[in-house]
């Protein structure tokens, strides 16, 4: 590491902030499907006393004149060297160009993780297409070493329809634009592409094209196990109510375990600790911080299932694709290509149909139920959970369990909270009735709540626990 002799006396801070940004941006690609080993990613750090010496520095390195370095330039990588701008200078270039940005304890940090991001990016894309331009246009690279550095923290701002990207894009061919622009514009990439699917298909003829056709500006979310090659994969399906990606339900004041938990999000990492990537999701209109109940009533099941097959597509192939579907989203599994299923895990799931377990909630009976929708529009909501039209859709279907009926050797597990007081406990106790010859397995919790947990706790180690043992011996060994 080069430093100014003035900052010898920090030179083991600078030291642990590069190894902190490294180990940011590793883990940060490996949970995105790209594990990489340190070593040959970064040998050598310059830390550069001024602007000027910087700008000197840089125009001998790449062989320009220094007035073509902005004033503003901050860091850079050149092959194995990381070459940035000592702290107090960054800050006040910082203020300078957001100055209605907080400043904060990391952001020098994620300067470097930033630039080591766009290092690792490169390597990968050299390796997908023999070339760095493979890392795709700029404001895609700058947009993901924004995220993935964890730059300019704080309020999020809404996604950005298909028609504000495209007009962001085209602009972007006539001149740089600001670093939080970048962030806004791959942000809305990713909630209809996984990140691993961007950096796979940026270098390929028709990338733009391909984005415009399937851009659906719902939020999921696809992350890797960070220490280990996949078991396989799991797609998380929502229940009834209006989860966010994490598993939360976003409306402020509401009084119900499910608005303060964030079960999805317990849930994912559980499963990736025990080796599982894992794709989870908000359907349409539900976002991180709040509900657009305009947007969520339009979620009839044909909407529900289009997205689901959407999400689909992107579950890596070549090892296990699991299917985790909670309660009334065991009614969507069918949605699927069941044929490319190879295990399901329904928990508090429903074997017959909707009919029964609304009427379990103290609903009305089915023809009472159909007779008090059939007037209504299919935006209208029942409860806080249900449009009309998607439970008009659920009446029609028919009875869950023969949606697998044909698969005879498709390992299902059923999980119910034997306490569970949403979904009724003999609708677990039917599967193998209802099902005989088929790889069912059902396991009931004593004591246990819809979520499989004991009442009033939040913890998922017990409902992962069965998952992981019935899939050992179900799905990565199954008995033939």
């Amino acid at each position: 590491m080069e430093l100014p002799p003035d900052l010898e006396p920090r030179r083991q801070v600078y030291q642990r902030d590069v190894k902190a940004a490294l180990d940011h941006v590793l883990r940060w690609f490996a949970r995105h499907g790209f594990p990489r080993k340190r070593a040959g990613i970064v040998d050598h750090v310059v830390v550069f006393g001024s602007v000027e010496q910087m700008k000197r520095r840089l125009a001998r390195r790449f062989k320009m004149s220094p007035d073509k370095i902005p004033d503003t330039f901050s860091g850079t990588m050149h092959g194995k060297t990381l070459l940035v701008l000592r702290q107090e200078m960054f800050k006040k270039s910082y203020a300078a160009l957001y100055p209605k940005l907080r400043w904060d304890a990391a952001t020098y940090r994620r300067l470097m993780a930033h630039e080591l991001a766009h290092r690792v990016h490169a390597m990968i894309a050299t390796e997908l297409f023999g070339t760095e331009d493979g890392m795709g246009p700029r404001w895609l690279f700058e947009g993901l070493a924004i995220v993935c550095a964890g730059q300019f923290p704080g309020a999020k701002e809404p996604y950005l329809t298909w028609e504000q990207l495209a007009e962001r894009v085209e602009r972007d061919k006539k001149g740089i634009q600001t670093y939080p622009i970048y962030k806004r514009m791959f942000r809305s990439l990713a909630t209809s592409f996984p990140v691993e699917h961007l950096i796979r298909a940026a270098g390929k003829k028709g990338f733009f094209q391909q984005l415009k056709r399937d851009y659906l500006p719902w939020e999921h979310v696809l992350e890797h196990p960070s220490r280990r090659k996949p078991l396989g994969s799991v797609l998380l399906i929502h229940g009834s109510a209006p989860f966010n990606v994490n598993g939360r339900i976003p409306v402020p004041g509401l009084k119900s375990p499910y608005a303060k938990s964030e079960f999805y999000k317990d849930l994912s990492e559980a499963l990736r600790a025990a080796g599982w990537s894992v794709l989870r999701y908000a359907k349409p209109g539900v976002h991180r911080g709040r509900l657009d109940r305009k947007a969520y009533a339009l979620t009839d099941y044909a909407l529900l299932a289009r997205q689901l097959r959407s999400l689909w597509r992107f579950l890596p192939r070549g090892r296990p694709r699991l299917v985790f579907a909670w309660s009334e989203g065991s009614l969507h599994v069918r949605a699927l290509p069941m044929s490319q299923v190879d295990g399901v895990v329904l928990l508090g799931g429903i074997s017959t149909n909707i009919a029964v377990v609304v009427q379990a909630q103290g609903g009305p009976p089915p023809a009472a139920l159909r007779k008090m929708l059939t007037p209504k529009k299919r935006t209208d909501m029942v409860g806080l959970d249900r449009p009309v039209g998607r439970l008009l859709d659920e009446l029609a279907m028919s009875d869950n369990y023969s949606t697998f009926a044909p698969y005879r050797k498709l390992p299902v597990l059923v999980l119910h909270g034997a306490a569970d007081r949403e979904v009724p406990v003999d609708q677990a106790r039917k599967w193998k009735t209802l099902l005989p010859g088929h790889r069912i397995t059902v396991v009931e919790g004593k004591g246990r709540d819809h979520r499989f947990m004991l009442p009033g706790t939040y913890d998922v180690a017990e409902l992962v626990r069965q998952i992981s043992r019935w899939a050992q011996g179900a799905v990565l060994k199954p008995s033939r």
